[in-house]
């Protein structure tokens, strides 16, 4: 294996971790999660998603462990996980996104 595939094989795992928020629903959906835990009703009413589509997209960011779920009898709430809030902190730091999700934490 030459240097560069050493290389490309050591940081592939981390582009798909952070491709799985390169997508503008997702993030919006990590925003509206890093204020407060939400089900799909309260999301879909935010961000005017068909619900279908964002479970595609609550289900890219379990399968990355951006987010996780608890279900509650008929209803599913979602939350950002711990590690996924502080990534997020350092990736927004010194911009509108940290003052306006981050700073109260």
């Amino acid at each position: 294996m030459t240097r560069k595939n050493r290389l490309k094989a050591k940081v592939l795992p981390f582009a798909k971790h952070m491709a799985a928020i390169g997508d503008v629903t997702r993030l919006s959906i990590l925003y509206i999660l890093a204020h407060k835990p939400c089900d799909v009703r309260e999301i879909v009413d935010i961000t005017g998603v068909h619900p279908a589509l964002l479970s595609h997209h609550l289900k890219v960011l379990k399968e990355f462990r951006w987010v996780s779920s608890v279900r509650f009898g008929k209803r599913v709430e979602y939350s950002i996980e711990p590690k996924a809030f502080f990534v997020l902190k350092n990736l927004f730091k010194g911009t509108i996104v940290e003052r306006e999700v981050f700073s109260s934490s």
